[in-house]
């Protein structure tokens, strides 16, 4: 063997050495990669599986598991505060916030097979038409469909405890399995099943073993598959939760937080809902999923008229921005195009600073809106090229003016494709949610219009106690998994 074939094999025992784990991984549902362009897939040097976006979702799932190793910690005593669980995770994962810091763990994924499908197949799923908005093209895009295989692997970067690499590849393989990757997550998209684990850890081959169960015939057999289903995953998350503990078991905090990360006592941190329904394919439980989080579904669900408005129903808990804000083309010779999204800008902050906190009669906003629709009218009747388009849903009401708030949903759907037995190749949903204390800090306000005529109604929402926020979580719940079943 030659001085350089040597050195090669060497190199490669040094970072086998440095291996915590590898994961085989196939595509349960599509998986939107988007680009720094925002495209969904590349049709030249399509984009795979980037490490960055990977680790996005595992920094996600681990501070939920070191959330709840400190509330455990503290007895209850104490609420979490984001920057407490920040630091935790960042000593393992890195930052690139105040105090910058290298992450302990890289992360190597390959593309093994890759299945293209075309986005029109699932042209119908209310994320794709969302998709879609002014962008029609986007239906020629082919993403990364069913049946692709992946691998993903851990490494280490510097020395290591073992119960960090514990928590590290633990809460990877949960982050992977039931996370997923790519855009659209929370809705069902980029989905994938653990097919094989190399990993020395205990913890993650029991974990694996019980993620092997969720898509297992055996479930079926002797009794509800729901039970079975929820009793799995919260095994799940206990066992992250204490592998989390070791990490915070030296860790102390300034004082008592007004605003909790997540709910107390442990058995609020989540929540574990499966719908009583299999589906036949991909398609259908996007479908299925996509529906279950509109306004127009929950109004059926609650047998009101669809042209009424949907005040009343508080979708806004399933993720914001949920708006769509005003547009119109004025006349070229009237405002440069170059500065139409500054005028857009101005017209809805002062539309907005008009109904700031409800202190403004509702035909105010009527008149103002009635008004841009007829000089829309006129204009189109003596030639002019004004058009204009009514924002709609719900926009931040706030002191600090900031028209769009962000929230992501604590409300995640993850489709699991059963692996054999009878059901072979059906699909179920299991259904997550996490209150977050973030979203009592929001007011909102909600442009709704009614078909019958042009008029608004506003609703100002202020969700400044969890209550408001744990009412409208538990009634969405309610609401998506009831038009989950009752899906075609």
């Amino acid at each position: 063997m030659s001085t350089y074939s040597r050195l090669r094999e060497l190199q490669r025992r040094v970072r086998e050495s440095d291996r915590v784990c590898r994961f085989e991984l196939t595509a349960v549902t599509p998986i939107l990669i988007g680009g720094y362009d925002t495209r969904t897939s590349h049709e030249v040097g399509r984009e795979g599986l980037r490490p960055s976006s990977i680790k996005g979702v595992w920094r996600w799932w681990a501070r939920i598991f070191v959330s709840a190793a400190i509330c455990k910690r503290f007895r209850y005593t104490r609420f979490v505060n984001l920057e407490d669980a920040d630091k935790i995770v960042a000593n393992i994962l890195g930052t690139t916030r105040d105090r910058a810091s290298s992450s302990k763990y890289q992360i190597v994924a390959t593309d093994l097979q890759v299945n293209e499908v075309e986005l029109a197949k699932y042209k119908d799923v209310a994320r794709v038409k969302l998709l879609r908005l002014g962008r029609g093209e986007i239906i020629r895009d082919r993403v990364l469909g069913p049946n692709s295989t992946f691998s993903v692997e851990l490494y280490r970067l510097r020395k290591t405890e073992e119960a960090e690499d514990a928590f590290a590849a633990s809460s990877l393989l949960v982050a992977l399995a039931l996370g997923g990757v790519g855009k659209a997550t929370s809705r069902g998209f980029g989905k994938l099943a653990v097919t094989k684990v190399e990993c020395n850890l205990s913890s993650v081959k029991e974990l694996y073993s019980d993620l092997e169960k969720l898509s297992k015939g055996e479930i079926f057999r002797e009794g509800s598959f729901q039970v079975k289903a929820k009793e799995i995953v919260k095994k799940i998350f206990e066992l992250c939760i204490n592998l989390a503990s070791p990490l915070v078991v030296n860790m102390s905090v300034s004082g008592q937080y007004t605003h909790p990360l997540i709910e107390t006592p442990v058995d609020n941190y989540y929540e574990v809902c499966i719908p009583n329904k299999l589906f036949g394919s991909d398609v259908e439980v996007l479908e299925a999923i996509g529906n279950a989080t509109l306004k127009l579904s929950w109004k059926r669900l609650k047998g009101v008229d669809i042209r009424s408005s949907g005040r009343n129903l508080d979708t806004w808990i399933l993720g914001l921005p949920r708006s769509q804000p005003p547009q119109f083309e004025p006349p070229r010779d009237r405002i440069p195009q170059a500065n139409l999204e500054e005028v857009l800008r101005d017209h809805l902050k002062k539309l907005l600073n008009r109904i700031k906190c409800g202190n403004t009669n509702t035909d105010d906003i009527s008149n103002m809106i009635r008004k841009k629709i007829e000089e829309d009218r006129r204009g189109r009747e003596g030639g002019r090229r004004e058009k204009y388009k009514v924002p709609t849903g719900y926009f931040n009401c706030c002191e600090k003016y900031k028209a769009l708030v962000r929230r992501r949903s604590p409300i995640i759907f993850v489709p699991i494709k059963i692996s054999d037995g009878e059901y072979k190749g059906k699909y179920y949903v299991v259904i997550l949610g996490f209150i977050t204390a973030d979203w009592d800090r929001v007011s909102l306000i909600h442009l709704g219009f009614n078909w019958n005529y042009p008029h608004y109604f506003q609703v100002t929402f202020r969700p400044t106690q969890l209550n408001d926020v744990k009412r409208a979580f538990n009634t969405a719940l309610d609401n998506v998994v009831k038009v989950i079943e009752r899906s075609r």
